[in-house]
This record gives C-alpha cells, structure tokens and sequence, in this order.
C-alpha cells in the first residue's frame, strides 16, 4: 500500500523540456499539461515545480508562465544552467542568457481527492 503522505512535503520537481507545436497552441493544452504535472508532483511530495522557460526575447512565454502561477527565480539561473560560465552583467559578453528559471508551488488537490477517497480510484479535477 502506497502512503503518499509519508516523509516530508519538501521536494523539489523539474520541468525539463515542455514545448506545444504552435499548430496546437491556444486550446488550453499548455496549461492542462502544467496542471497534471504539478498534481503528479505533488503526488509525490514534492512542494515547488522549477522550469526553465527559453524565451525568444519577446516575454510571452515568460507571461505565459506568470500567468499560470510560476515566478521568475533569478537565484537559480546559474544553477539550472541558464547564465553562461562568462555571461556578464555589463552587455559586454556577446553569451546571452540562454532561459529564465522559473518557480510555482505545486497542487495539493490530487492528495486532497486522494486522501479522502474510499476507492482505489485517483480523481483529478
């Protein structure tokens, strides 16, 4: 048997490579992915989903993110390998930032449905 609350809520989940086909955007699949991704992670106790969002410069996709309860996470870029080892702050490097790490909690709606469900039967809203 399978206790999803056992341990601590303290991991930490990454979106390695999301991408729609833009003949498939703007019918909410975006956002449906980002929801069952957060609900899997926070299946499996993990409190915050990191991603690296690859912006062409415009700041959609950063909005995008935003909009869908993701914040920029500037701490982290050198981290997840998003600043070049010689990426200067002064414009003087030629090596643009090559994405912006980004944070949102995940849902805890899957464990909720989970936890007060008599069946074997996960629901996700």
């Amino acid at each position: 048997e399978l206790d999803v609350n056992e341990g601590q809520n303290d991991g930490v989940a990454v979106i390695k490579y999301m991408f729609v086909e833009p003949e498939h955007r703007r019918r909410m699949l975006g956002k449906l992915a980002l929801e069952v991704i957060s609900q899997i992670h926070a299946w499996q106790n993990c409190r915050y989903t990191v991603l690296i969002a690859d912006d062409d410069g415009s700041g959609k996709l950063i909005q995008w993110y935003e909009s869908n309860g993701f914040t920029r996470a500037p701490k982290l870029d050198r981290v997840f390998g998003c600043i070049p080892e010689n990426f200067q702050d002064d414009n003087s490097s030629t090596t643009a930032q090559l994405g912006f790490a980004m944070i949102a909690p995940t849902r805890s709606a899957l464990l909720d449905n989970y936890n007060s469900s008599n069946t074997n039967d996960i629901y996700i809203p």
